[in-house]
């Protein structure tokens, strides 16, 4: 060491420039940025997006950050969509995707609002949903079909949302109906539950579903056919058109793989709006389509019994709905006995029979 006398240590000067501490990225830098870059978007920013810059630059944006609101839709759009985005990417996309339509749907500027509201944006973000779902990504695809049921909540244009929801249901509701690969039905059982959940769909399901058998006639009676069912059969439940959806509900519970996600349609279908006397005739053609298939198709008692009956069967309110009334018709024919005695032996094993299963039900 150096020193300029005999105590004091000389101070040795380093060359070069000084570390400087970095700049925050404000929003607006990162947002051009991003108007800047390829898609899709980098995962580390549509993550900051998500975060809270976006909300920020639409609290009160000026006319130069307006455009650039605009200018970034497609940008989210064309990411979340993308086929290189996958797992923790899709789940940061789907988010700002999310953020931007919550955010532009409340806003105060009339052309983000336009924007939101459109027909076009929805269904560009339906098209993300689409993409999570396949992607095997069902939270953010949920976020995202709950967030564009809000934008619909949000709008005023009775006819507009009408007409969404006539365009985005049809395709489903003919997917469930007709032979389509499972990983479709599936997909569409889950979007379903969710629209008729937040949404007023059921108003309009049995057009819908009347509207697919219309137009797919020939290949509708070829799957009834192929479960030993004829047009005939399905003519004797009181509201066929219902009935047709049920069926296929059972048509695709008996696959292992779209069991769960049509389950979940058909309990919910029964179970929604309880209280309306509506209800209780959707649950009796559901437990009449039940049994007309069965009738039809002994030979998958035993599978329907094992893996479908205990879902519809879920507590002893429901399962005491379902068995009073065949108690005295249960021996008029074979399958309906059968039946019974498979709806018994359901009970018995989730304790719904007993004093304790009746007490925790009740």
């Amino acid at each position: 060491m150096l020193f300029q006398d005999a105590f004091t240590p000389v101070t040795k000067h380093l060359s070069g420039p000084v570390p400087q501490t970095p700049t925050p990225i404000t929003m607006m830098d990162l947002i051009s940025t991003a108007l800047e870059a390829e898609v899709p978007l980098p995962i580390s920013m549509v993550s900051d997006l998500g975060r809270g810059y976006l909300r920020k630059i639409f609290k009160a944006p000026d006319e130069d950050q307006v455009r650039q609101i605009i200018d970034l839709w497609p940008k989210l759009v064309l990411t979340a969509k993308a086929s290189q985005v996958h797992d923790k990417h899709v789940t940061a996309a789907s988010n700002a995707l999310c953020v931007y339509l919550n955010c532009g749907v409340t806003s105060d500027v009339s052309a983000i609002q336009h924007l939101v509201s459109s027909r076009k944006a929805w269904f560009d973000a339906l098209q993300c949903a689409h993409k999570a779902f396949d992607d095997g990504k069902t939270k953010p695809a949920f976020q995202i079909m709950e967030t564009l049921c809000d934008v619909l909540r949000k709008m005023s244009d009775r006819e507009s949302i009408a007409e969404i929801l006539r365009y985005a249901t049809l395709p489903l509701i003919q997917n469930i109906l007709l032979p389509s690969p499972q990983s479709e039905v599936k997909k569409a059982c889950l979007m379903v539950s969710c629209l008729h959940r937040k949404t007023p769909i059921g108003e309009s399901l049995e057009s819908f579903i009347h509207q697919s058998i219309r137009e797919n006639t020939t290949r509708w009676n070829q799957r009834l056919v192929k479960h030993n069912i004829s047009p005939a059969d399905m003519s004797r439940i009181g509201t066929a058109t219902m009935a047709s959806l049920f069926l296929a509900l059972i048509f695709a519970s008996v696959d292992v793989d779209t069991r769960s996600a049509a389950m979940k349609l058909y309990s919910f279908l029964c179970t929604s709006h309880a209280e309306e006397p509506a209800n209780s005739t959707l649950q009796n053609t559901a437990e009449r389509v039940m049994e007309l298939y069965l009738e039809k198709n002994h030979e998958a008692l035993g599978e329907f019994a094992q893996n479908v009956l205990p879902v519809v069967l879920y507590d002893r309110e429901r399962f005491m709905a379902f068995i009073k009334p065949r108690c005295h018709s249960c021996c008029e024919t074979e399958s309906t006995l059968a039946l019974f005695l498979s709806s018994l032996r359901v009970g018995i094993q989730k304790n719904l029979l007993s004093d304790e299963g009746m007490h925790r039900s009740g």
